[in-house]
């Protein structure tokens, strides 16, 4: 899979701010997939942050910087080492985002990966520091990944699985792909051969094997000698500390100790879980023992505690088991007594007789209660006619209501009794007649309202009329002469002149007349009060009184009737109970009887002398059975002894016989004996383990033990590690100078480009040789010192060849692509010309890592290479000028 940087977008970054030309303030370099591309400006104008953006995106880190670091902590030149744009007229750009963006193409099937870190930190590595990196894939969501998901994309998921290592592996890419003037500095400032050979690894991406060379730079066999002498007197001092501790103790060594204290463990444990389920640990160990002694403790008390559970759980059973066995006598004893008192009762009782009464009282109960309900029947009779009386007394009293219905009620509840004094049609008439009497007097009532209303109208327009009156002859009094009235100025009164007599005599006229129409409404009124009292009268007497008095009298002759059939029925239930009684007893006779029979095992033909005989036979038996009980039971009654053994039958929870509890007590009793050997057994091992200083002591030769065990596990390993190290000392030596000797030694590429540039006059030809300690550069035989025999120009050529060489022939990522920053320093006219054909005949070439990206500080070089590629395509990013957000860059393409 080939892989190509197409763009890298830069925002906030060192020498880039933000771009005033774009909406979203990216410094853009859109074209970097295509063959060759071309970075031009004066130095300061940006060429190296933007290597420095790729490193920074992708590595989380700037070597340059990381190296520099001692430098920049001097306040003054701390600027030196921010990571974010800063503005030359001094403002702030404290809250801007740093945003650097790569995208990767893969060439097959043109997809593109996207990975952008961010960060508003503005120091790398100082203090609260933080980036975050996003990662695009094709068309998928943008998410938050690790360094990890760029080594999937630029080195493949299987290498990057077979890695299993926390540190990235994106500093070897940026090393054998990227040539920084910071990388070719620190092959140029090495003569050490051994420190040579260890770069050139790196630029070979052997950087695992670097690794482990670096790391064995500090060890020698004298180490090694060293720490084993150590720890064996180590050994001989925990020895010596360990016969201390063990005579103190006297134990052996701590392994013995614990053999022991677990084997009798052991027995104690089986004992505990047949006991009560719980037990001891099962192992016991040093780590464990505190909470052993704990649990030893607690195993001790609830033992103790179980086992008098137990012991009182046993002398509950015995005393239940006696229990038992004075229930089984008492019954015997109940028994006989029972027959006994049977015998008797049979002697005196004849079934006959008692069969004959109780038929006898059966009959009387019966004709008794049919009595009881005929006279229940006449009271409850009586009863509705007292109390249709009392409704037709109180219908009688209301004179406004009518009384027909209620009368026809009580009539008929008498009339089922006797033969009624008033007929029904007597009640109609006589209904009738109050009904209209009632009606008559109503009306009256009505026209009495009526009168009396008028009356007092007219008694209060009278009294209204002669106060005026008054007040107007008052008036005319005062008045010497009067010609006209005062109240309607009339002048004639029935064609007479009006004088002060005449109107004096009309005014007492006109009073008077009042007067007497008052007392005509007043005579009125009493005609009709008079007519309304004769009316009631009739009412009274005609009417409602005959029936008053027939239902009067009624009513007292049933309350004396309902009275007696009232006292009737008392009688009549004194009876019944009376008779229920006998008749309950001598049931409960003949049950007696009958059970008495069945207790004696008599059948139906038995005789007195039968019974008699039986007597005879229990009396013996009672005798010897009474002998049988305890002395406080011996003589008690029939009554007690049945009691006692309904107490005893009612203390047990549930039924429970002889051999049962005999059985719980012997498993109780095996419980005890248990328990009593686990308590003195645990009582022994108590009695020798080691506790409280004893302990202390235990724990110090303990961990004496485990410090002279591991000292002389370290001492084995520290043989091991010292034939290990002495081996892969020299296996290491072995591998890198075959390595160098099959990557390096007469590399045609190297030399080829060495050849093209031809940087010297007398070493024309380069080989590079892995002797002696360390990797030497020869040519023709000869051997070239670079700090004596070549310029600075001539020794960046001969890195720029062994970069590109091993760059064109070497695949350590998927990335396709070489990136060289500055490569023409100090080269002269004939050396550039060189270069250039070189990176012509680099882009004709068939290699798969053909594609070049450059960067120049030289214009004219820049001229030049449009000159020579004017042939050949490519893109020249021109940084013309640096304004105050950042560099001002043109794009040409060529």
């Amino acid at each position: 899979m080939q892989m190509l940087m197409k763009a890298v977008k830069i925002k906030n970054f060192r020498g880039y701010g933000e771009n005033p030309q774009r909406k979203d303030g990216f410094y853009c370099f859109d074209h970097l997939d295509k063959d060759f591309v071309l970075i031009s400006g004066f130095n300061g104008f940006g060429k190296t942050s933007f290597y420095e953006a790729i490193e920074w995106c992708l590595s989380d880190s700037v070597k340059r910087l990381e190296k520099l670091k001692d430098v920049y902590n001097i306040p003054d030149l701390r600027k030196g080492k921010y990571l974010k744009f800063q503005k030359a007229n001094g403002q702030s750009t404290d809250e801007r985002e740093i945003i650097v963006e790569i995208q990767f193409i893969e060439q097959s099937s043109q997809q593109v990966t996207t990975f952008t870190r961010r960060t508003y930190s503005n120091m790398l590595g100082v203090g609260e520091y933080d980036s975050t990196l996003y990662m695009q894939k094709h068309e998928e969501p943008i998410r938050e990944v690790s360094w990890r998901e760029i080594e999937s994309v630029l080195f493949g998921k299987n290498i990057v699985t077979m890695l299993e290592t926390d540190t990235p592996e994106t500093n070897k890419f940026l090393f054998s792909n990227i040539m920084t003037q910071d990388n070719l500095n620190d092959f140029l400032n090495t003569n050490d051969l051994k420190e040579r050979q260890q770069l050139f690894l790196r630029l070979m991406s052997r950087g695992d094997e670097q690794k482990i060379s670096e790391s064995l730079k500090g060890l020698s066999l004298r180490n090694f000698t060293s720490k084993l002498t150590s720890v064996r007197k180590d050994i001989e001092i925990i020895k010596a500390k360990v016969n201390r501790v063990s005579e103190k103790v006297q134990v052996a060594n701590t392994q013995v100790y614990f053999n022991k204290l677990n084997t009798d463990v052991k027995d104690i444990h089986t004992l505990l879980l047949e006991f009560s389920g719980t037990g001891l640990p099962k192992t016991i160990m040093m780590e464990n023992y505190n909470d052993f002694l704990g649990k030893l403790s607690e195993v001790q008390k609830a033992t103790l505690s179980r086992n008098i559970q137990i012991d009182k759980e046993i002398r509950d059973l015995q005393l239940q088991l006696t229990k038992i066995k004075e229930l089984t006598q008492i019954k015997q004893v109940v028994g006989v007594l029972q027959k006994e008192e049977a015998v008797s009762r049979l002697i005196n009782k004849n079934l006959v007789s008692l069969n004959s009464a109780i038929e006898i009282n059966s009959e009387k109960l019966q004709e008794v209660q049919l009595k009881l309900q005929e006279a229940a029947i006449k009271e409850e009779e009586y009863q509705r006619v007292l109390s249709t009386g009392r409704l037709v007394q109180q219908a009688m009293e209301n004179k406004r209501e009518s009384f027909k219905s209620q009368l026809e009620q009580f009539i008929q509840h008498v009339q089922i009794h006797e033969q009624s004094r008033i007929s029904m049609s007597l009640v109609h008439q006589l209904a009738d007649q109050d009904d209209d009497l009632r009606q008559n007097a109503s009306h009256l009532t009505q026209q009495i309202q009526v009168i009396e209303q008028h009356l007092h109208q007219q008694q209060t327009l009278n009294r209204n009329y002669s106060d005026l009156l008054q007040t107007v002859s008052t008036y005319i009094m005062t008045q010497k002469e009067i010609n006209q009235c005062p109240v309607c100025h009339n002048t004639k009164v029935q064609d007479d002149y009006i004088t002060k007599t005449s109107l004096l005599g009309l005014i007492d006229a006109t009073i008077a007349q009042g007067n007497v129409e008052s007392a005509t409404i007043i005579q009125e009124q009493r005609a009709l009060q008079e007519s309304l009292r004769i009316t009631q009268l009739q009412i009274d007497d005609l009417v409602r009184k005959p029936i008053l008095d027939y239902v009067y009298s009624t009513i007292e002759k049933y309350t004396i009737l309902f009275k007696t059939m009232s006292t009737e029925i008392l009688n009549l239930n004194e009876l019944i109970q009376e008779l229920n009684r006998k008749l309950q007893n001598q049931q409960l006779e003949r049950q007696q009887y009958e059970m008495d029979v069945k207790i004696l095992g008599f059948d139906s033909n038995f005789t007195e002398a039968t019974i008699r005989e039986m007597q005879g036979t229990i009396q013996e038996s009672v005798k010897t059975v009474r002998d049988s009980l305890p002395e406080y039971l011996r003589y008690a009654q029939l009554t007690e002894l049945i009691q006692r053994h309904q107490g005893i039958e009612q203390s047990f929870k549930e039924d429970i016989s002889e051999y049962d509890t005999n059985k719980l007590i012997q498993q109780k009793q095996q419980q005890y004996q248990c328990g009593s050997e686990i308590i003195t057994k645990l009582q022994f091992l108590e009695g020798w383990v080691l506790q409280g200083e004893d302990f202390q002591v235990l724990q110090q030769q303990h961990q004496y033990e485990q410090d002279l065990q591991q000292l002389e596990v370290d001492a084995k390993k520290i043989e091991i590690l010292k034939k290990d190290f002495e081996q892969l000392r020299i296996n290491l030596g072995n591998q890198e100078n075959i390595f160098i000797k099959s990557q390096l030694e007469k590399h045609p590429i190297i030399t080829w480009i060495y050849e093209m540039i031809n940087p010297h006059p007398f070493y024309k030809k380069l080989e590079i040789i892995n002797e002696r300690g360390g990797l030497h550069f020869k040519s023709e035989g000869k051997e070239i010192h670079l700090d004596q025999i070549f310029s600075a120009a001539q020794s960046n050529i001969l890195v720029l060849s062994i970069f590109l060489g091993l760059g064109m022939s070497h695949r350590y990522s998927a990335l396709g692509q070489l990136f060289l920053d500055d490569p023409i320093q100090s080269m002269d006219d004939v050396n550039i010309l060189g270069f250039i054909d070189l990176l012509r005949a680099i882009l004709d070439s068939q290699s798969e890592q053909n594609n070049l990206v450059i960067s120049t500080h030289d214009s004219n070089f820049a001229k030049l290479l449009g000159i020579k590629m004017r042939n050949r395509p490519f893109i020249e990013y021109q940084i013309v000028a640096y304004g105050e957000e950042g560099p001002l860059i043109e794009v040409n393409v060529h």
